[in-house]
């Protein structure tokens, strides 16, 4: 049986720039700033990134998504750090799915795990 794994975690926000609660949208608008996305990049790679690569089973599909919006904040971001391994992506939101599907198209067994950014790997 072959099995994969995705964990995924949503880098900018769940909330919408267009929320009619002011307390969310202020929230959305923060996660779209250069200052707010360069620090939660440096979390990733300071504490989550090295627990998965302390991880003894490897067999896994990380995926930090990012809004379309952020794309080149986030490329920049990530050109201050080492390369990524195979097995952790920063992905932008539209590619998502079609990565994943890719992913698990000849598995007979997934699972995906969603974690929200401020979540700690274990």
């Amino acid at each position: 049986m072959k099995k994969k794994i995705i964990i995924e975690t949503i880098l900018n926000t769940r909330f919408s720039v267009n929320s009619e609660v002011e307390q969310f949208r202020k929230f959305a608008e923060l996660g779209l700033q250069k200052e707010w996305i360069d620090y939660r990049i440096d979390l990733f790679m300071k504490y989550a990134l090295v627990s998965l690569l302390n991880q003894t089973n490897q067999n896994f599909l990380s995926i930090v998504v990012y809004l379309d919006s952020t794309e080149q904040i986030v490329l920049d971001a990530l050109k201050k750090y080492d390369s990524l391994p195979e097995n952790v992506l920063f992905v932008n939101h539209k590619d998502l799915n079609k990565l994943k599907y890719d992913y698990i198209k000849d598995s007979d067994l997934y699972y995906e795990v969603r974690l929200d950014s401020d979540d700690m790997y274990a």
